[in-house]
């Protein structure tokens, strides 16, 4: 199968659109690093919101692991 990779500014965050060969949207990619941004915009306590929230908790984690 043959993605296409479309990069997109949407303000400070950065998406990646990945479309298959007819042009279909199957994937986007947002960076770890606008995770915070992104949980920010989210309604608190949503699923949504939780699952960036332990995202970006599970990242400083790995950080300070390597840190060390």
């Amino acid at each position: 199968m043959i993605k296409f990779v479309k990069g997109m500014n949407m303000g400070v965050m950065k998406l990646k659109e990945i479309r298959d060969e007819k042009g279909i949207l199957s994937e986007v990619l947002i960076p770890a690093d606008d995770f915070r941004e992104l949980r920010e915009s989210l309604k608190t306590g949503s699923k949504l919101f939780d699952y960036f929230d332990s995202l970006e908790f599970d990242r400083e984690n790995e950080k300070r692991g390597l840190d060390q």
